[in-house]
């Protein structure tokens, strides 16, 4: 057997990592495949574009709610129907406003006026 110097010692064991690693590699890249055949993987733009179309359908839903459903909170509350869907619109979209500045470091938003416990007439316009 020939004598290897340090430099061969070192690129054998170079050599030998290598193809350890590739390996490693194929047998990640087998395991992918073979989830993907099983359907255990999504797509990642797919799943992202699906995200964002509910999200803005949601905020679509939200933004049209106070119209739905003013007139008949208004009646369980006593309160003037327009007035109330006003507030409750107003309400919803600094509430939408805060939560699309959550985490981007944008300034507190600005404390609102609670809205009157006070019952009966037109309470919530005070």
């Amino acid at each position: 057997m020939p004598h290897l110097t340090k430099t061969d010692k070192r690129a054998k064991v170079s050599a030998n990592e290598a193809r350890r690693r590739k390996e490693v590699a194929l047998a990640g890249l087998r395991e992918l495949q073979l989830k993907e055949k099983e359907k255990s993987l999504i797509d990642a733009e797919q799943a992202e574009a699906e995200y964002e179309k509910r999200t803005r359908d949601d905020a679509e839903a939200l933004l049209n709610w106070p119209a739905r459903i003013a007139t008949d909170m208004a009646a369980d509350l006593g309160v003037d129907a327009r007035k109330f869907q006003e507030v409750l619109d107003r309400h919803i979209r600094i509430f939408m406003r805060e939560r699309s500045m959550v985490g981007v470091g944008a300034p507190k938003p600005q404390q609102r006026k609670p809205i009157s416990k006070k019952r009966g007439r037109n309470a919530a316009s005070k």
